[in-house]
């Protein structure tokens, strides 16, 4: 079965079973942060591969009902996210998580990090502005 055939029979299953219908998409969002939230506690916890692939599928289900409900496609989602992250400069594994930098100059680059860094070892929050 394709991926395009599971996520209609996603959709058509949720139509069916009233869960596109019987909540909000705000409340559907909601709902998959704790799914998201279920999924990182499985990896934290280093649950079995099993749970944490089942994790995962339950993620996309959130991800598909709640484009179904806002009438969006996943897959164009999917693809106009990719293409924006796709553009962007990571930094190196280990350097400091948990932010992208959009393509700098070296210098600009050098400067970033600098702060970055600072923010990360004094415990403070850091929000760099775009120029």
């Amino acid at each position: 079965m394709s991926y395009h055939d599971k996520e209609l029979e996603v959709i058509r299953w949720a139509e069916a079973n009233g869960h596109i219908t019987s909540v909000t998409p705000n409340d559907k969002a909601i709902d998959g942060i704790q799914t998201i939230k279920e999924l990182c506690d499985a990896i934290a916890f280093g649950e079995p591969i099993e749970k944490i692939s089942l994790a995962m599928g339950q993620v996309a289900i959130d991800m598909i009902v709640l484009c179904a409900m806002l009438d969006i496609d996943l897959a164009k989602c999917l693809e106009q996210a990719f293409e924006k992250i796709s553009a962007k400069v990571h930094l190196p594994p280990g350097t400091v998580t948990g932010y992208i930098v959009p393509q700098l100059s070296p210098e600009a680059a050098e400067a970033a990090l600098a702060q970055i860094k600072a923010a990360a070892t004094s415990g403070n929050v850091l929000f760099l502005k775009k120029e």
